[in-house]
């Protein structure tokens, strides 16, 4: 078996070096050494000569993604991946074996070689629906780029079929599928190793639930554009979801225009190394309430927008934020007419904001701790402080820093009152939708 890695990893250093690209011993160690244990049997009963020619053809049918280099068909008994298009049918569907033959005979059929540049998507406006064969689950497969990008797709099937272990990069994967549906298969995709979601799921208008709940973002360091102008979308569940390592969030629920409620858990919601939330919560029209008690906000340099047009937001605790950094903060609350209060703890400055124009324009119904009512002549961030009545007006209430950091027994000790996941206690049963506490349960209305 040793001598087969070495012959591997002779091969991958050498077709990385053709293309311009070293790769280090221990990359290509590693390569060698995944690859050659899955074929370690065949090592073991057919002679060196095959054995590299089967590597070669393994190389050849996809891997030679990673390189950018092909190598001839040597064995037409090795299985292949490709993806095959019904024309009459609109179909894609994704196999791995050695049946390509099949439908390259046929008029009414179009097959693609399975690589990075996913070059099935010029064919992306013909399609309705993908279908990914059992087959398919035996090919390794190493990023997912644009793979579905500006499809008319309405559903997929077989999810499961994806050996998605070693994908690093899914960026603009569902790009522009503005007919897709539904995703609650997509926590079937392993994502472990995914280090960027950015675009992910951008422009899919008529996507109406995604299931997250398996999904590992431990990795991941860029979800900007996430879930932009998801427009269908009502309830978003990120309570599994970890964002630890995120740096970017711009543009994250950009125009996510219907979506009344999104769960995210303070535990695994990590936002301690994120550096820009612009457009964050862009348009959020229908959203009553996020809970922000435990975003950690000390690295971000840029707020802009981030609320713009959330109108129905009756309030907003960023008791949590600290601002040291934030340098942007144009029309951060712009058009958001229903918001009343805004809580901020000692933590807040706008010591090196240089930009705040049309901060709180449109904020009409906003009123500060001391009285301080909403003036069109103060929308930049001159108000942007605790009030201090007539001497010193601002828009802001002061409350420590405290938040909840999750719903608990212990906040529902007031027999049977209504709480926020803030923990402001309502007058009566909440008749908007959201997430409460009520007798110490965290009830979704």
């Amino acid at each position: 078996m040793r001598k087969n890695i070495l012959t591997w990893l002779l091969f991958v250093t050498i077709s990385q070096i053709v293309q311009g690209e070293p790769i280090s011993i221990q990359t290509a160690y590693q390569k060698a050494l995944e690859f050659v244990k899955g074929r370690n049997q065949e090592a073991r009963t057919r002679n060196g000569k095959d054995f590299l020619l089967s590597v070669l053809n393994g190389y050849n049918d996809g891997q030679s993604a990673i390189v950018g280099i092909r190598t001839p068909n040597l064995d037409p008994e090795a299985p292949e991946a490709y993806a095959v298009i019904s024309i009459a049918y609109g179909s894609l569907f994704f196999r791995y074996d050695n049946q390509r033959n099949y439908y390259l005979s046929n008029p009414n059929m179009e097959t693609y070689t399975v690589s990075r540049k996913a070059p099935w998507r010029i064919s992306g406006r013909r399609i309705s629906q993908i279908r990914f064969d059992p087959s398919f689950a035996d090919y390794i497969i190493y990023s997912m780029d644009n793979w579905f990008m500006n499809f008319d797709i309405a559903y997929i099937e077989g999810l499961e079929y994806i050996n998605t272990s070693y994908v690093t990069s899914m960026n603009n994967l569902f790009y522009g599928c503005s007919k897709l549906r539904q995703l609650d298969d997509f926590w079937k995709l392993k994502t472990d190793l995914v280090v960027s979601m950015s675009n992910m799921f951008y422009g899919c208008h008529s996507l109406a639930s995604i299931e997250l709940k398996a999904t590992n973002t431990a990795n991941v360091t860029t979800m900007n554009n996430m879930f932009y102008e998801c427009t269908s979308l009502v309830n978003l569940d990120l309570s599994n979801v970890n964002t630890s390592k995120v740096t970017n969030m711009n543009g994250m629920f950009y125009r996510c225009e219907k979506l009344d409620n999104v769960y995210m858990d303070p535990k695994t919601f990590d936002t301690s190394n994120v550096t820009t939330m612009k457009r964050m919560f862009y348009k959020c029209k229908k959203l009553p309430y996020v809970n922000l008690t435990r975003f950690d906000t000390r690295n971000v340099t840029d707020m802009s927008a981030m609320f713009q047009e959330c109108s129905i937001m009756n309030h907003l605790d960023l008791s949590s934020f600290n601002t040291a950094n934030v340098d942007t903060m144009n029309n951060m609350f712009y058009g958001c007419s229903g918001l009343e209060k805004i809580y901020v703890s000692d933590e807040w400055s706008n010591e090196n904001v240089t930009s705040s124009i049309g901060m709180f324009r449109g904020c009409t119904s906003l009123v500060g701790g001391g009285g301080t009512i909403y003036d069109t002549n103060h929308t930049d961030g001159n108000y942007a402080h605790v009030d201090g009545g007539t001497d010193n007006p601002g828009y802001f209430i002061y409350r420590e820093s405290t938040g909840i950091e999750s719903p608990s027994a212990q906040q529902g000790n007031a027999g049977d009152g209504w709480y926020t996941l803030s923990g402001i206690r309502l007058k009566e049963e909440p008749a908007q939708r959201g997430v409460y506490i009520h007798n110490g349960r965290k009830v979704v209305k």
